[in-house]
This record gives structure tokens, C-alpha cells and sequence, in this order.
């Protein structure tokens, strides 16, 4: 069937989780669907990332937000998310060809490949609220690009897409050149959520698990406990036998930042112990959109 996709979610998926998901793959029918655009460093470069994922993410919200299925609260909130994660990724002041060499060498993962939706949305967000002001919407500047390749009857070139953008007043290349070639923070305008919302910056824990995920997880055997860090006050030790994990993955569509870690590990009678744990590190300053006093 046209449009047709399969969704796998977990059993306990939240109601907005799900309409995200949704609404989200529904919106590649248009970008990565009859918007193909054609990277210019080629087709296992993440140049496009930012616009394929990204971009999508950020018209899937609105058009939940402008149907009515989330309000306000919840559309916030998912950017602030978007920023809560950048403040804890690995590479998010990475430049471009960190990530193409990533990819080259076979280390393009989970967490890379999430950097382009986090910082697409928000350059999407970015780029409505510019258009929004003269009266246009990001929404109709990719139907027109959409009804640009379907009249070309071939993919668009990564130069189109900067030069349409450009038509209708972003300044594309330049934006990218900084937020994505260059790996610089997105600023966002104080008043980028319009009348009623303000970006401050809010003193917020950083993700800290405590302990070596990746070795762990290579070795099925608990290793890297920090005795400072929360894994070692909740209990977890080096060289248990680690069972399984729960909300372990912090650059994945599962984690959920009000939830806590949760590790499984066998105890010295092979029973499972579960062992749950607030991952929080030393707080720092992340931007945050909230209502304006």
C-alpha cells in the first residue's frame, strides 16, 4: 500500500510517544519519499541527517500541534528534550567530517545518527519562526520543494535545496555551514515559541550511568563502576553478570528522562537483582523553553 510502514514500539508506549512515531514516518513520504535529496559527498555521507530526520521531526510535531492531538505543553517539551539531549551527547559540537568520518570507518551508530534529529528539529524550529514572521510556514516551503521534484521527476540536488530555501528567506547555507559543517551551537531567538514563551537557561543534571555501558554490554559482565558515581551508591559492583538493561539508551526513541536506569545483574546466588537508579551527573546550564512571566 502507498505510504505503507511498519512501527515497532515498546509495550508501554506512551500515547504522545506513539503519535510522534507516527507522525514521523508519515512525513517521509514527503522528505526522504518524493523529496529524495541527493547528497552532494554521497549516498553513505550524513550531510543530510539534519534534513532528512531532523527537519521531519520538526513538521511531524506541528502538524500534531496544529491538529490538536498534542497542545503547546507537550510541543515545548519535546524541544527542550531535543536540548537536554544535546547537553549530554558526545558529539553534539562535532563538525561534519567527524561524522563522515564516522561513517566511513563503520562507526556511524545509534548516537551519531540521533545528533541529526535533535539539531534538525531545532533548525527547523529555528527556520518556522523566521518564516512564520513574514507570513509563510516551513510546512508550504517543503510542499514546494516536494512539487519541485515531482516535476523534475528526479531527486534534488543538495545545491537546490540550499537555493530554494534561500527563495524564501532562510539563509540555509549559512546556518548549516555553522550549526552542522562547523558543529556550533544553535542559538535559538528568545522568542522563537512566539507570545507567552521565553528561552532561559535552567541548571539541569547531566546523564551520568555511573559505569562503562559499552564494555558492559561487550562483556555481559558489569565493569567501569565510578565508587562516586549513582551506579555505585545504588549498588552495582564490577564483575557482575549483567542480565539486561531498561532505559539504558540515552540517544534512543525508548529513553525517557523521567524514568531511572535500571540494570539487571545476577546476584552470588544467580538470582536477578535489579538495581534502579537516578542516572544524574553535576548539573549544568541547558537552554530551556518556558513560559514567560
Amino acid at each position: 500500500p502507498p505510504n505503507f510502514f511498519v512501527a515497532f514500539v515498546r509495550p508501554d508506549v506512551r500515547p504522545v510517544e506513539l503519535l510522534g512515531i507516527l507522525s514521523h514516518e508519515m512525513f517521509h513520504s514527503w522528505i526522504m519519499g518524493r523529496l529524495a535529496v541527493a547528497p552532494s559527498r554521497g549516498p553513505s555521507a550524513p550531510a543530510l541527517d539534519w534534513f532528512n530526520e531532523g527537519v521531519t521531526e520538526y513538521l511531524g510535531r506541528r502538524a500534531l500541534l496544529e491538529a490538536g492531538l498534542i497542545d503547546s505543553d507537550q510541543f515545548v517539551g519535546m524541544f527542550n528534550s531535543d536540548l537536554r539531549a544535546l547537553a549530554d551527547h558526545p558529539h553534539a559540537t562535532a563538525p561534519l567530517e567527524q561524522a563522515v568520518a564516522a561513517a566511513q570507518q563503520g562507526r556511524y551508530g545509534g548516537d551519531w545518527k540521533k545528533l541529526g534529529y535533535f539539531r534538525g528539529a531545532l533548525i527547523g524550529l529555528v527556520w518556522d519562526h523566521q518564516l512564520r514572521r513574514r507570513g509563510g510556514s516551513l510546512h508550504q516551503v517543503v510542499a514546494d520543494l516536494v512539487a519541485k521534484a515531482r516535476t523534475k521527476q528526479a531527486p534534488l540536488t543538495e545545491v537546490e535545496l540550499f537555493q530554494e530555501l534561500e527563495k524564501a528567506g532562510i539563509q540555509a547555507r549559512a546556518d548549516v555551514g555553522r550549526w552542522i559543517h562547523a558543529g556550533s551551537p544553535i542559538q535559538l531567538p528568545p522568542d522563537v515559541m512566539g507570545p507567552g514563551w521565553a528561552v532561559t537557561s535552567a541548571a539541569t543534571p547531566s546523564w551520568l550511568p555511573g559505569f562503562d555501558l559499552r564494555q558492559s554490554f561487550s562483556s555481559g559482565v558489569i565493569a567501569g563502576v565510578d565508587p562516586d558515581g549513582p551506579a555505585w551508591q545504588a549498588g552495582l559492583r564490577d564483575g557482575l553478570t549483567l542480565v539486561r538493561t531498561a532505559n539504558a539508551g540515552r540517544f534512543t526513541n525508548g529513553f525517557r528522562h523521567d524514568e531511572p536506569l535500571t540494570v539487571v545483574v545476577l546476584d552470588q546466588d544467580d538470582a536477578e537483582l535489579a538495581v534502579s537508579y537516578r542516572a544524574e551527573g553535576p548539573r549544568r546550564d541547558v537552554p530551556q523553553i518556558t513560559r514567560s512571566r
